[in-house]
């Protein structure tokens, strides 16, 4: 809290995240400092931070989180008398921190984040920016767009290889330019000088408020509070679609001839921002010292952070030789992605497409290979969805979803299969679409589905495990080969469970297990686990005591690999493999509980294609 006396300016403030309709998670971010009030006549000022991480691309919800937070820091201890040039230096710190961080990463190497920001101090502002999230200012009833997008659309408008009207309709309007963390060295546009006066407003925000026009906004912030004009806004974005995450922020500024005090609470924006990659940036660093932020999952497991630890190193992800090297010309590695999407490599074939778009986001045939990839991926899942192989069809549609996340259609066929996996029957329709894709409401039974693909740290419980037990990405785990017993779980209890995953051993004892963990509570669970001898071995575990209830013989898909799926009704249990039944077992009682994954003492090996769904228990 401040005061002063005199004419001055002040603040009002309110800011938002939603992860929208259609993206299974939030890659936006946005930050204020100080996070304790709204005073412009603090040394340091007001600054106001926006940052979307890269849609589809593995580490985007990293990079935004990254860039708010380094920015923060560095601009608050390294602010000098110049404040242009000390926002300008933190933000080339953030792509800094963010390129390093990428670098060498299987993970993270193609992330990056948009990046808008408003420094507001006295009676000026600043504003440092780079992408294409965007700032507006209201004033005297118009609304101007004060940050120009840096999209390879606007750089061709301007060079004059477009015009306009072709510039509307290109395709691929949204590629970017410029990105903080992409390359070593980018170029920050730093807009100075800008008069605050009393009765303006500036928005702040992302993309994913590019369905709502210029008039709309100017219309909801003069006739709204900046609390409800936010709330207004978002709501808007997702009547349209809600296709992209959508972050806003509002700062109006007026002026009073009385003494100013202005009190700002960190816990409104939290609050209003609880489904946002700032909380999740918490966990982040609360898990700082283990498993989220490390490098690469090729990387080998060791004890040089631990001394006494009892882990031994072993490779958990060998490269495949065809991915060894990608440090190549762009015909070299067209050539190498075509021959390999050809002989049916289509996992490597993503891989090699996305490298050359992370040096070149507009290489048509690279755009042309991913297309081609997705429509792979759809051709195999339709396959799996005229057989009723929902879970797998639902692994790829997912696939699908990530290369083209505007394809309406896609959601919808997702929608329908999580629906068979859970109720077993195609769910009503209000109509017939195009192409047998029916338009699905939500089913009868209010029962809330849960569904998870992906290894988000904050859904999960590590159960005392640290960096030297495990790795995770977020399409799978890599167990290292230490000498305890290793549970990781998801933190949600599920009734009438699925579970399906690829186990891979790549090194273990004779009695090695390792394994799915279902109706888990505290230490009692059953515990699913193949070993070495090509057995599904069901067991009943408690505490230190364990029962072996039923064994089943199983199939390699290759070479010390699984492919596992159980499914759960009630007390029936069905057992399969390479999708075939293998078996079945009913419980005395109803499962219920907590789902994970299991490694034994001193075994080493990958879990992936991971797909978990059930009713959230009441």
């Amino acid at each position: 809290m401040s005061s002063s006396s005199s004419s001055q300016l002040f603040l009002k403030f309110a800011g938002n995240t939603d992860i929208g309709l259609v993206r299974t998670e939030n890659q936006d971010s946005l930050g204020k400092y100080p996070d304790t009030d709204l005073d412009l006549y603090t040394a340091k000022g007001q600054l106001f931070i926006v940052a979307d991480g890269m849609g589809g691309h593995t580490g985007g919800k990293l990079a935004s989180s990254l860039a708010v937070e380094t920015v923060i820091n560095d601009y608050s201890q390294n602010y000098s008398s110049l404040p242009a040039d000390a926002l300008k230096q933190a933000i080339e710190t953030a792509n800094d921190t963010i390129f390093k961080k990428a670098q060498g990463s299987t993970e993270y190497n193609r992330m990056g984040t948009t990046f808008v920001s408003l420094l507001l101090k006295e009676d000026s502002g600043i504003i440092g920016h780079v992408g294409d999230s965007r700032i507006y200012k209201i004033e005297n009833g118009q609304i101007t767009q004060l940050t120009e997008d840096h999209t390879k659309v606007n750089e061709m408008l301007r060079e004059g290889i477009l015009t306009p009207q072709e510039a509307e309709n290109y395709p691929s309007k949204s590629v970017l330019a410029r990105a903080l963390g992409v390359i070593e060295k980018v170029k920050v546009d730093i807009i100075k000088d800008i008069h605050l006066k009393a009765g303006q407003t500036f928005v702040l925000c992302t993309d994913g408020l590019a369905k709502v026009s210029k008039e709309e906004i100017l219309e909801i912030i003069k006739s709204s509070s900046p609390d409800d004009a936010c709330s207004t806004l978002i709501n808007l974005a997702n009547e349209r679609g809600g296709k992209d995450n959508v972050t806003v922020q509002i700062v109006s500024v007026g002026e009073t001839s009385q003494p100013v005090t202005t009190e700002y609470s960190k816990e409104k924006l939290e609050k209003k921002s609880s489904k946002t990659p700032l909380l999740f940036f918490l966990a982040v660093l609360l898990l700082a010292a283990g498993f989220f932020l490390k490098d690469s999952v090729t990387k080998l497991f060791s004890s040089e952070s631990n001394p006494s630890s009892d882990t031994t190193s072993v490779i958990i992800n060998p490269v495949d030789p065809e991915l060894a090297n990608l440090n190549k010309g762009e015909d070299e590695l067209l050539a190498l992605a075509d021959k390999t999407f050809k002989s049916g490599k289509i996992d490597n074939a993503l891989i090699i497409y996305q490298k050359i778009l992370s040096d070149e986001p507009m290489h048509l045939a690279a755009l042309k290979g991913l297309n081609k990839i997705a429509e792979s991926y759809l051709h195999d899942a339709e396959k799996f969805r005229e057989k009723k192989n929902f879970v797998e069809a639902l692994r790829l549609y997912y696939k699908v979803a990530e290369l083209q996340p505007e394809n309406e259609k896609i959601f919808n066929l997702i929608r329908i299969c999580e629906h068979q996996i859970m109720y077993g029957s195609v769910p009503e329709v209000e109509n017939q679409a195009e192409n047998n894709v029916q338009t699905t409401i939500p089913p009868k039974e209010v029962v809330p589905i849960f569904t998870t693909t992906k290894f988000v740290s904050n859904e999960w419980n590590f159960n005392g495990l640290n960096l030297n037990h495990f790795e995770m990405t977020n399409s799978g785990i890599a167990f290292a080969s230490s000498a305890i017993d290793k549970i990781i779980s998801l933190n949600q209890k599920l009734n009438d469970i699925v579970v399906s995953s690829d186990i891979r051993i790549f090194s273990a004892p004779d009695e090695s297990r390792i394994g799915i963990v279902c109706d888990r509570d505290e230490d009692s669970y059953l515990l699913f686990c193949v070993n070495n001898k090509n057995k599904l071995v069901l067991l009943k575990v408690s505490g230190e005591n364990e029962e072996e209830v039923e064994s089943f013989s199983v199939s390699q898909i290759e070479n010390d690999a699984y492919k596992i799926k159980i499914q759960c009704s009630g007390q029936q249990i069905n057992l399969y493999s390479n999708d075939k039944q293998i078996g079945q077992w009913k419980s005395p009682d109803k499962l219920s509980g907590e789902v994970g994954f299991f490694s034994g003492k001193y075994v080493s090996a990958r879990i992936s294609n991971i797909i978990i769904s059930g009713k959230k228990k009441q």
